[in-house]
């Protein structure tokens, strides 16, 4: 028969897969709602539906569900252009899958949408190496098409990123894997195109033909739209000179999509190439129309651009001025700068072609001015990039972070729950230990009954020896009685022998008959007393022998007990091992942890500082316009100069054509040149002057923000490093009402981290500028107070609520909008003060504004001695 405990064990397991069943059926019901909601855009309601059950997933530790729901929000955060929750929650797929090893599946999938999220935001650097990781997974897996999908995702990331040789390898890799003609023509397609539009940018036109006319071949006779090719290949050969094919694929892309305006111009200019300017004009205008309809501004310039370019190829100067004069006026009112290079060497060939010498040489210092904006606007791009690759780190170190804070306190807890099971065991031990002792002593006690049980014997056997013995004598007296009795009766009978013989008979045969009766009643109570002894002897062993079988009983319970003990002592052994390896490994945890978080507080700097580079650049560039004025202004004079001495020359080699007028006409230019540099010349040399002053004081600035001495402590300038950090800041600063100083000018050198101090003052300052408005005022204040400087940093901003008072020193906690803050620079800045065994306190009043104060010691190298003497210790 089945027991109650098992019955109820066997109904526990059938209710518990029950729920479990249904709570998988509730997950994949929300999962295929949220789906659906994604397929008809109703990206709201499937975020909802998404967070609804990753949330239930969580509580369920359902892993699975888990993935598939941070999978899915991934997307729909993408979808919303939230690429820092996009990260977060494909990070959360990729770190447990990396921490526990457990495969590549999900981490190939991850990386590559994680790395669909770099490209998105413009980080291609963090989106080039997300791609590498997963194309790595997907060759462990041997999943083809995975890889061929990671190729073309960072083919297209390359050319975004302007890394057109990196391009061409991506698309090179994915075209030589088509040798099935069966091959999804689309994806065939979208290589081509990716590239030849690559080959086009590094112009390696014969290769770019090469590869057209292989895709042409596979295309075959089968209809298929490939306008983007066929523009291509018009481009491809017009370059080569050969514009009777330039044409035809030209004319085929225009056919494809007549109202693209790309395609119009590109074969407008290679009917211009081949001197069909009908042709041309006809698709320019065409080309106008479609622009000026939509009002894109850059279509119109560029359509602009090329009325003018096919005037200058007719000879039509006039109208060629015209139409790239409208082209120059968009472009210096919209800021088109590259498109405006393209403007002015138009317009440098039209004046020339209309023989108007200075306003062709006014294009082109107008066109030599332009070309350091354009360099300027190449850099630019890049360090976009890098600062785009930085802030999508960030996010990403800021997740991981967070898993790992997760992981450790997850494992702090397990550690908890393992140092109680082990003092719970300690003190099961102690009890078991303790059992062990009131067992030995019961064991003892019963020895001790043993051996009174074992005397009482003996004391009853000697009670029953002598009971015997008294039963003995008790019969001995009864026979003496009896004989005397005996002999009374025959004197009796001897005095009465003259009594008749029949009266001695019958009494004799009286005496008899009472003798035996005598005898009998004596046998009777003698048998009596035996059976009475032999039964309490016979009880008195039967409880012996019980006394003894519960002794055994017991020393068996013992010895199972000892056994027991024994198993578990080697049970908490393995635990304290087990408990040794892990504690090692939080140790290890630990000490990753404080790395990582070393790393943050460089990160963070570097952030702020990458923050910042934008307004340092603009900064820097204002005084190196100086120096590259002034050095364009001299390099201009002087070559006048020289051209007026080499003329000189010549013409004192040639003294037959030297005349008076000849003379006086360079004499008088001379002058004028002379007189010129006479006056410029000082000026500027002192704005040069002024403006390497400007580059040295901003250099020596960064060279303070950026230093990492961390582990040395320095005696430095406090006033110092204050200006260096409102250096940094200038820029930022303009757009409020100023930064007022009142430094107490008794502070001299104090004992610090310059790096850290240096940060933690262009944290609060800053944060300061964010707080304020246009008229905002920030006031930087220091005392001396003895042994220890306050720093005061107040502004009358808006201040700090309550609520928000309580949190702001927390690691990334922040109320700035999702890219624009970390949440790390306050707690950064406690942390750093805290180690200089200072104080960081904040004051507020919501309306009127905040004022922090860090309070600092003067000498601190005590404090760091003694920080290194602990170190030793431990």
């Amino acid at each position: 028969m089945i027991d109650r405990k098992s019955f109820f064990l066997a109904v526990f397991f059938i209710l518990s897969c029950g729920i479990s069943a249904f709570a998988q059926e509730d997950l994949n019901s929300i999962l295929q709602q949220a789906q659906y909601h994604v397929r008809n855009k109703n990206i709201d309601n499937a975020l909802g539906l998404a967070l609804e059950g990753l949330s239930k997933a969580q509580q369920t530790d359902n892993i699975k569900f888990q993935r598939d729901f941070d999978f899915l929000l991934g997307e729909l955060y993408l979808t919303n252009r939230n690429y820092a929750k996009s990260i977060e929650h494909y990070i959360n797929i990729i770190y447990p899958e990396e921490l526990e090893n457990s495969g590549v599946g999900n981490l190939a999938e991850a990386y590559y949408l994680l790395g669909q999220v770099y490209t998105r935001m413009g980080a291609y650097g963090e989106a080039d190496r997300s791609y590498n990781v997963a194309y790595d997974h997907f060759v462990t897996l041997g999943n083809n098409n995975g890889r061929i999908k990671v190729t073309n995702a960072n083919g297209h990331n390359h050319f975004l990123a302007r890394n057109y040789e990196k391009s061409v390898g991506s698309y090179r890799i994915l075209i030589d894997s088509l040798n099935d003609l069966t091959f999804n023509r689309e994806v065939k397609r979208i290589y081509y195109e990716g590239m030849l539009g690559s080959l086009i940018r590094i112009e390696d036109y014969d290769t770019g033909i090469k590869y057209g006319e292989l895709y042409e071949g596979l295309r075959g006779d089968t209809f298929d739209k490939s306008t983007v090719i066929w523009d291509h290949l018009n481009t491809l050969f017009r370059e080569k000179k050969r514009n009777a094919e330039a044409i035809r694929y030209g004319e085929m892309a225009v056919e494809s999509d007549p109202g693209n305006i790309d395609f119009l111009k590109n074969l407008a200019v290679t009917y211009s190439s081949n001197k069909d300017f009908g042709k041309a004009n006809g698709l320019i205008s065409r080309a106008k129309r479609i622009s000026d309809a939509s009002g894109n501004q850059a279509d119109r310039m560029m359509t602009f651009n090329f009325m003018g370019e096919i005037a200058v190829d007719q000879g039509d100067y006039k109208d060629a001025i015209e139409n790239l004069e409208r082209a120059e006026e968009i472009g210096t009112s919209e800021d088109f700068i590259i498109q405006l290079e393209k403007t002015y060497n138009l317009l440098v060939s039209a004046h020339d072609g209309k023989n108007y010498a200075a306003k062709a040489k006014k294009y082109q210092f107008l066109l030599k001015d332009l070309l350091p904006k354009i360099e300027q606007l190449e850099k630019e791009f890049f360090q976009t990039i890098e600062q785009t690759d930085n802030l999508a780190s960030n996010f990403e170190k800021k997740t991981r972070l967070e898993l790992a804070e997760l992981q450790r306190q997850k494992l702090a807890v397990d550690q908890a729950i393992l140092l109680s099971e082990q003092e719970q065991q300690k003190v099961q031990l102690l009890q078991q230990q303790q059992l062990i002792q009131e067992q030995q002593i019961a064991r003892q006690q019963l020895e001790a009954v043993g051996i009174q049980q074992r005397l009482e014997i003996t004391r009853q056997q000697l009670e029953v020896q002598k009971r015997e013995a008294e039963l003995e004598g008790l019969q001995q007296e009864a026979e003496l009685r009896k004989l005397r009795e005996l002999e009374n009766q025959q004197e009796l009978e001897l005095a009465r022998k003259e009594k008749t013989i029949l009266e001695q008979q019958s009494e004799l045969q009286q005496s008899q008959i009472s003798a035996a009766r005598q005898r009998q009643t004596l046998f009777i109570i003698i048998i009596s007393m035996s059976i009475a002894a032999l039964i309490a002897s016979i009880v008195f062993i039967l409880r012996l022998k019980r006394s003894q079988k519960v002794i055994s009983n017991q020393n068996k319970d013992l010895e199972i007990q000892q056994y027991e003990l024994q198993q578990a002592q080697i049970e908490l052994t393995k635990m304290l091992d087990k408990e040794q390896k892990t504690r090692i490994s939080l140790q290890q945890s630990n000490k990753d942890l404080k790395a990582a978080q070393s790393q943050l507080i460089h990160a963070e700097k570097m952030s702020s500082l990458g923050a910042l580079t934008a307004g340092i650049v603009h900064e820097i560039n204002n005084p190196v316009n100086f120096v590259k004025g002034g050095i364009e202004t001299l390099n201009r004079t002087m070559t006048e100069i020289l051209s007026f001495l080499e003329k000189v020359q010549k013409l004192d080699k040639d003294k037959k054509k030297l005349t008076q007028a000849s003379f006086d006409e360079l004499k008088k230019s001379l002058i004028e040149e002379l007189q010129f540099a006479n006056e410029v010349v000082p000026q500027i040399m002192k704005d040069m002057a002024f403006g390497t002053e400007r580059i040295e004081d901003i250099v020596n600035g960064l060279r303070i923000f950026s230093r990492q001495e961390e582990a040395k402590v320095k005696s430095v300038s406090l006033h110092e490093t204050i200006e260096s950090a409102l250096l940094i800041l200038r820029p930022k600063a303009k757009k409020i009402e100023g930064i007022e100083k009142d430094l107490d000018e008794s502070i001299g050198e104090i004992e610090c981290f310059p790096g850290q101090l240096n940060q933690v003052i262009v944290n609060l300052v800053s944060n300061a500028i964010d707080a304020v408005g246009p008229d905002g005022k920030i006031v930087v204040q220091t005392q001396d107070l003895g042994d220890v400087v306050s720093i005061k940093v107040r502004d009358n901003g808006s201040g700090i609520p309550k609520e928000v008072m309580d949190h702001i020193f927390e690691p990334f906690y922040t109320t700035k909008e999702a890219g624009k803050g970390t949440g790390l620079g306050l707690s950064i800045s406690y942390s750093i003060i805290e180690k200089h065994n200072g104080e960081l306190k904040v004051s507020s009043e919501v309306g009127k504004g905040t004022e922090f104060t860090i309070i600092l010691k003067k000498s601190i190298t005590d404090l760091v001695q003694d920080e290194k003497e602990i170190e030793v210790t431990q």
